[in-house]
C-alpha cells in the first residue's frame, strides 16, 4: 500500500496508512460507537479487514501506538504508518469498563442510568452476567473494573484459505505423544453480524472466559499436585483480542497454551458460526505447540467449563477401542431433519487430528448445514460406510458432562453438555 506522507486538514490516518474523515467514518450506531476514540478500549480488536464496519463501511485500523494500540485490545501492537511527525499520539491506557447501552424498552431507548433509576430494569436481575440483558451497562452496574495495557509489538494477523488447508504437522520429536489435547474455541468480539449470537458483548465475553480458564487452570493444577498429568488445553481465540489477564490466570498451569489470531479470511456470516469455530480448530491444529504432541483433539467450546472433561479423556484412553470421532450422548435443544436422522449437538467433539477437515468442512446454515447436521452426516458415514474413515466402532459417546450453569450464545441456560 502505498502510504502518504499526511492527509486532507479535516482527515486523520489510521494504522494502515489510509486517510479518512473522523465525522462520517467513525460512527457506528449499531455498537453506540461516535467518535474514533469510542474504538479504542472497547474490547473489540480493530484492525482493518476482518474487523467491524463502521455505518460508511470504513474497517479501521487502530492497533498501532498512534492510535493508543487500540487501546489494548489486541494481542500486540503494530507500528505506525511512515508519516509526518503532526501527530497527536493516544495513551496506551484506556478505562475499559463501559457501558454497551442505551437499551429499548418498551419500544423506547433509554440510558443504562435512566432504565436503572426509573426501574425498568435492575442490575442483579436484568443486567449481571447471568441476564438477559448482561454487558450492556457494565459501567453503571459496577461490573468491571481496572484497565488493560499492552504495549508489544510484532503480533502479525495471519490467513489461511479454507481451500489450501494442509494437514497437521508431526509431532515434535523426543516428545512422548498425547491420545488426546483440549482445544476450547473463543471468540472474545465475534463477527459483526453473526447469526444465533445474542452475547456479543466483548468484555462480558472475556469475563465469561476468564472464569472458564481459571476453573481449566485449578484442575489442571489439582492433577499436577496429586501427581497425575493433565491433559493438554489450547485456547484459540479468533479475533485477535488481548489475551493477557487469561494468560495471567493460567500462569500456574503450564498444560495451557494460548493463540490469538485475526482470521482475515472471513466467509459471508450467512454460514454460520460454526464455519468460524472451523477454521479456529484448524488453525490451532496447524500451530499449536502442543497439538503437534496429540493424536487426537477434544474441541469444547471455550464458554463452558466441563466438570469432568478430564475423567471423560482418561476413560477414552483406557477403552480398547480406538474412535476416529466421539460425540455428545445428551439430548438436543432444538429440532432439524427430524425425518433424517436429526443432529447432534456440537459444544464437544472428539476426532482423529488429521480428520479435522473432512469433519467440519462443508458447513453453511444457509443451505440447512449447521455443524449439529454435520456431525450427524458425519457419524452415519463412519457408521453405515459412505467414508474412507469408515469402520465398525469407530464413533464414540461423551457421558453427560455437569457445567457451570451458563448461558449459551443465544440466551439459554446450559447446564449439561
Amino acid at each position: 500500500m502505498s502510504v502518504p506522507h499526511q492527509c486532507a486538514k479535516e482527515q486523520q490516518m489510521d494504522c494502515s496508512g489510509r486517510c479518512f474523515t473522523p465525522t462520517l467514518d467513525c460512527p457506528l450506531i449499531f455498537d453506540h460507537l461516535s467518535t474514533c476514540d469510542d474504538w479504542l478500549g472497547n474490547g473489540c480488536c480493530n484492525e482493518g479487514a476482518g474487523g467491524y464496519k463502521s455505518d460508511s463501511g470504513f474497517e479501521p485500523d487502530f492497533n498501532c501506538p498512534m492510535w493508543g494500540c487500540d487501546g489494548g485490545d489486541c494481542d500486540g501492537c503494530r507500528n505506525d504508518p511512515i508519516l509526518n511527525a503532526n501527530i497527536q499520539y493516544r495513551p496506551t491506557k484506556f478505562n475499559r469498563c463501559r457501558d454497551y447501552g442505551p437499551i429499548q424498552v418498551d419500544d423506547q431507548w433509554s440510558t443504562c442510568e435512566e432504565v436503572i433509576k426509573m426501574g425498568l430494569m435492575s442490575c442483579e436481575m436484568d443486567l449481571c452476567d447471568g441476564c438477559n440483558w448482561a454487558g450492556y451497562c457494565d459501567r453503571s452496574c459496577g461490573f468491571c473494573s481496572g484497565t488493560v495495557s499492552r504495549e508489544d509489538n510484532g503480533v502479525a494477523a495471519t490467513c489461511i484459505e479454507e481451500e489450501e488447508e494442509e494437514e497437521a504437522g508431526g509431532k515434535e520429536e523426543g516428545r512422548e505423544e498425547d491420545e488426546y489435547c483440549i482445544l476450547l474455541t473463543a471468540a472474545i468480539s465475534p463477527a459483526q453480524d453473526m447469526t444465533h449470537t445474542v452475547r456479543k458483548q466483548p468484555m462480558l465475553r472475556l469475563r465469561e472466559y476468564e472464569k472458564v480458564v481459571s476453573r481449566y487452570a485449578n484442575l489442571s493444577r489439582d492433577w499436577i499436585e496429586r501427581g497425575d498429568k493433565p491433559p493438554s488445553i489450547v485456547f484459540v481465540e479468533n479475533s485477535g483480542s488481548n489475551l493477557t489477564t487469561l494468560r495471567d490466570l493460567s500462569a500456574a498451569a503450564p498444560n495451557i497454551e494460548f493463540i490469538s489470531w485475526h482470521d482475515l479470511y472471513t466467509p459471508p456470516v450467512s454460514r454460520g458460526k460454526g464455519i468460524f469455530e472451523y477454521r479456529s480448530i484448524q488453525y490451532g491444529i496447524d500451530n499449536s505447540e502442543k497439538i503437534k504432541n496429540c493424536k487426537n483433539v477434544v474441541k469444547v467450546t471455550g464458554r463452558y467449563f466441563a466438570k469432568s472433561l478430564f475423567d471423560e479423556i482418561e476413560r477414552l484412553k483406557k477403552e480398547s477401542t480406538k474412535y476416529k470421532l466421539v460425540v455428545q450422548s445428551t439430548e438436543n435443544f432444538w429440532n432439524m431433519h427430524e425425518n433424517d436422522g436429526g443432529i447432534i449437538r456440537s459444544e464437544i467433539v472428539g476426532f482423529e487430528k488429521q480428520a479435522a477437515g473432512w469433519l467440519f468442512r462443508g458447513q453453511n446454515e444457509a443451505l440447512g448445514l449447521p455443524m449439529e447436521r454435520i456431525l450427524r452426516l458425519r457419524v452415519r458415514e463412519l457408521n453405515e460406510g459412505g467414508a474412507k474413515e469408515a469402520t465398525e466402532g469407530a464413533v464414540g459417546y461423551f457421558g453427560a458432562m455437569e457445567i457451570d450453569p451458563t448461558r449459551n450464545a443465544e440466551g439459554v441456560v446450559i447446564e449439561f453438555l
